[in-house]
């Protein structure tokens, strides 16, 4: 009761301070734009389509049982106004109260970490207006930026600064796109501050069993995948632009059919195009354009045996995504695995070095047999290796170069779930060991973030003690694939 007093309290202030600013803002605020269509003209065409001059607004609700009634309040004097290929767009901060909020989580993207409240809490609602250069036609719609929560961890769980036209380059999560009448149009999959994929989604009104659907797909073969996801009933406000959404709960879920799209453009503003820059093309959820690495297996005996089961051809595309998803280059990698002592102690080192054509990438990993243990589980001696591979590209694009505890924070935060699928893969390890194995070799990271490794073990259902046992288990030979 007291949350739900709070709430209305929060309301009343906030309407009580727009009906005294509505009377202090004026068209004359809003000088219209260069290109003849700006913040000015957007709101004039918001005010005649909706037929309401108030920035608190009734929003139509797919969900009429749940959320009768959400409504909008346009923050015009945050709204910003840029050119994007053929549309003048004008984009406006819209503060929505009494929705239901699905968080995306499509399992073809190996999201890092699941999305949870704190992803509610940040998502970011804007109201787009876009006049189409050419024709000079208007349209509105509303977009969504749904921040994955690895990202929201780098950036104090503020995902603002992100804007259709000006998209952070480590942006990961999802855009979802609807019309005015609040209809799902498609989704897009960011990564690196780019798209990576683009859905067409529909929300199933029973269950989450697949069915038909019109899609704007263009080939011949549509793959649609029925997804439940965890939902959020959200009230937001807002006082002087600052977004809070101070009551967020759950306790039920929304299904969606997800349906890979072909790529051809919708007449709408977005994000930088897939294929554009370096980003390689990837779309609807396929696979990277990085070539598998060429490989040159040096080692011998259970070691040897390790390295030929993780290159494997359909294991081998697995860290070629990994390698993509660092660096969205489509480098040209040579791996030579070597048996030395020269490691400077360690188990295994790689040493990096660029060939004549600087897309093409030379390693060296160096396997130790004096310090990583013979007896070892071939799962474990993987992970280590898997670890190295993505240490030295880090170290050979210059990311946090020579910082080991940066590199540490970039594996946990964003690579653990595609080591653990990696193992699983090659060595059929189970999901809780594979998840243990990933984290290995952070003492540093867990020991000056103890409180995000801990909610970083907790999104993989670990403690610090069961990874340490299972770990140690595999290092010991007690469990995991053992040595022929």
């Amino acid at each position: 009761m007291k949350k739900k007093f709070l709430l209305i309290i929060s309301l009343c202030l906030l309407f009580l301070i727009v009906a005294c600013r509505k009377s202090l803002l004026n068209d004359e605020e809003y000088p219209s734009a260069p290109s003849g269509f700006g913040v000015k003209e957007a709101k004039t065409f918001f005010e005649n389509s909706t037929q309401s001059a108030s920035s608190t607004i009734k929003l139509a609700s797919i969900d009429s049982a749940r959320n009768p009634n959400p409504t909008g309040f346009t923050y015009w004097k945050q709204a910003k106004a840029y050119t994007m290929k053929q549309f003048n767009v004008v984009e406006v901060p819209l503060i929505v109260s009494n929705r239901t909020i699905s968080l995306h989580d499509f399992p073809g993207d190996s999201v890092k970490l699941k999305p949870d409240a704190s992803v509610a809490r940040a998502i970011l609602t804007r109201l787009i207006i876009f006049q189409n250069v050419n024709t000079k036609s208007v349209e509105k719609e509303i977009v969504t930026y749904f921040p994955d929560k690895a990202y929201l961890l780098r950036h104090e769980n503020d995902a603002s600064d992100n804007w259709l036209n000006h998209i952070s380059s480590d942006f990961s999560g999802y855009i979802e796109y609807r019309n005015w009448n609040s209809t799902p149009k498609y989704l897009l999959r960011m990564s690196g501050g780019k798209k990576v994929a683009r859905y067409n989604i529909r929300l199933l009104q029973s269950g989450g069993s697949n069915k038909t659907i019109q899609s704007t797909i263009k080939t011949m073969d549509i793959h649609c995948f029925p997804v439940c996801e965890e939902a959020y009933n959200t009230n937001c406000i807002t006082i002087d632009g600052v977004e809070d959404c101070v009551d967020v709960d759950s306790g039920y879920e929304e299904c969606y059919d997800y349906c890979y799209d072909d790529g051809s453009n919708p007449p709408d503003p977005q994000p930088q195009d897939p294929g554009d820059g370096d980003n390689g093309g990837v779309i609807g959820g396929g696979t990277p354009s990085s070539p598998p690495p060429t490989v040159t297996n040096d080692l011998t005996g259970c070691n040897g045996s390790v390295v030929n089961k993780l290159m494997d051809k359909n294991i081998s595309n697995n860290i070629s995504k990994i390698l993509q998803d660092v660096f969205n280059k489509n480098d040209k990698t040579n791996l030579h695995f070597v048996s030395s002592t020269n490691t400077n102690g360690a188990p295994a080192i790689t040493i990096v070095t660029s060939g004549a054509n600087s897309t093409t990438v030379n390693m060296e990993i160096r396997i130790n047999p004096d310090v990583l243990p013979s007896d070892a589980s071939q799962d474990y001696k993987a992970s280590i290796i898997i670890h190295e591979i993505i240490h030295a590209y880090l170290d050979y694009k210059k990311i946090d170069y020579n910082n080991q505890l940066k590199q540490h924070a970039d594996l946990a935060r964003d690579y653990i779930s595609d080591i653990a699928t990696m193992l699983h893969d090659a060595f059929g390890t189970d999901t809780e060991n594979a998840n243990a194995l990933a984290f290995g070799g952070l003492k540093d990271f867990a020991t000056k973030n103890p409180t995000e490794y801990a909610d970083l073990l907790k999104a993989k259902d670990l403690t610090e003690g069961t990874r340490d046992f299972d770990s140690e288990m595999q290092r010991t030979g007690l469990h995991g694939t053992p040595c022929p």
